[in-house]
């Protein structure tokens, strides 16, 4: 599957359960892939924070949700499809937990 080295963090599916997001917190570069299910093969991937995890999907699939707990922030991506090429922003920046 190349890209995520290791310290994989959270696997979201996409609701048709063709696509798997996978948290990377030391890929290269650290982030979220997407990777179609049925080859393994990777399809996409963005840097997002340090140590990706709470991955969550909107229900209409056209928003991400990932916590970078090794930075406290909570991004959105704007998804291009299944993909994970979109605009990010840290809509919640510092959370205390």
């Amino acid at each position: 599957m190349g890209g995520c080295s290791f310290l994989t963090g959270d696997v979201t599916l996409s609701a048709d359960e063709a696509t798997a997001y996978v948290g990377c917190g030391h890929g290269n570069p650290a982030g979220v892939y997407a990777y179609t299910v049925a080859t393994g093969a990777k399809r996409s991937q963005i840097a997002l924070g340090v140590n990706p995890h709470g991955i969550a999907l909107s229900k209409d699939g056209s928003t991400m949700y990932v916590m970078a707990w090794g930075e406290c922030e909570i991004y959105s991506v704007v998804m291009s499809g299944a993909d994970v090429t979109g605009t990010t922003s840290s809509i919640i920046g510092q959370v205390n937990y």
